[in-house]
C-alpha cells in the first residue's frame, strides 16, 4: 500500500534527520563564527539539500539496526515486554477487555517474556496487513527511532563535543527517560491493538 510505503521510508529518514539536526545544534556556535565554512556551504546548498534524504535515510537505518539489539538486550535483561504487559492485565492503561483476553490466552497464564512473544508472532501472523494496526506500529517504530538518534546525539555530546556541564547532563537524562517512556508506551499501545485485532479474529470464527 502506498500509505505503508510512505511510512517505510519516514522510519527512517525522519530520525537521521533528527540526528543531523542534534549534531549542528550542538556545534551551532562553532558554525556561526566560521566564515569560511559558511561560505563554501552556500556554494554547495542545491547538492546539500538534494543529499539530505539520503543521508537521513542511511543514518535512520544504521539507528533502527542499533535499537533493535538495545530492544532485544532489554528484553533478555528481563524488561517487561509490552506483549507481557499487555496480556498480563494489570495495568488499566494498557488492559485487554476480558473477553478479548479469555479468547486469546484459553486459560494460559503469561508469566514470562518468552511466553508473551510466542503470542505476539501468532498474533502477527494472524492479522497481517491491518490498517489500524500498521497505523500504531508505525508510531511505536518512529517513538523507537527517535529515542534512538536523540541517545546517539547525546552520547556524543557527552562523550566528544565537550562543553557540558551537570545541568547538562541531568536535562539529557530527563529527557531520554521521558523519550523512553513515550517509546515503551506507544508499543504498549501497539499490542493492545494488535491483540483486539486478533481475538476478533478468534471470537469470529
Amino acid at each position: 500500500m502506498k500509505y505503508d510505503r510512505i511510512q517505510e521510508m519516514l522510519r527512517y529518514i525522519t530520525p537521521g534527520l533528527f540526528l543531523m539536526a542534534l549534531i549542528l545544534l550542538i556545534h551551532f556556535e562553532e558554525l556561526i563564527e566560521d566564515k569560511t565554512l559558511l561560505e563554501t556551504v552556500k556554494g554547495f546548498e542545491a547538492i546539500i539539500i538534494a543529499l539530505m534524504p539520503f543521508v537521513g535515510f542511511v543514518l535512520g537505518y544504521l539507528i533502527e539496526c542499533m535499537m533493535t539489539w538495545v530492544e532485544r538486550g532489554l528484553y533478555c535483561a528481563r524488561i517487561s515486554r509490552p506483549s507481557r504487559k499487555v496480556l498480563h492485565g494489570k495495568s488499566e492503561l494498557y488492559k485487554l477487555d476480558e473477553k478479548y483476553a479469555d479468547a486469546i490466552l484459553d486459560g494460559e497464564l503469561v508469566n514470562d517474556n518468552k511466553t508473551a512473544n510466542k503470542f505476539q508472532q501468532i498474533a502477527k501472523q494472524e492479522v497481517g496487513d491491518n490498517d489500524l494496526v500498521n497505523r500504531y506500529y508505525y508510531q511505536s517504530i518512529m517513538a523507537r527511532h527517535i529515542l534512538g538518534a536523540y541517545l546517539i546525539a547525546g552520547i556524543y555530546w557527552l562523550g566528544f563535543a565537550g562543553g557540558w556541564s551537570l545541568c547538562h547532563l541531568v536535562y539529557f537524562l530527563i529527557s531520554l527517560a521521558i523519550l523512553a517512556f513515550f517509546w515503551y508506551h506507544q508499543n504498549c499501545v501497539y499490542m493492545k491493538y494488535l491483540f483486539a485485532e486478533y481475538a476478533k479474529k478468534i471470537m469470529s470464527r
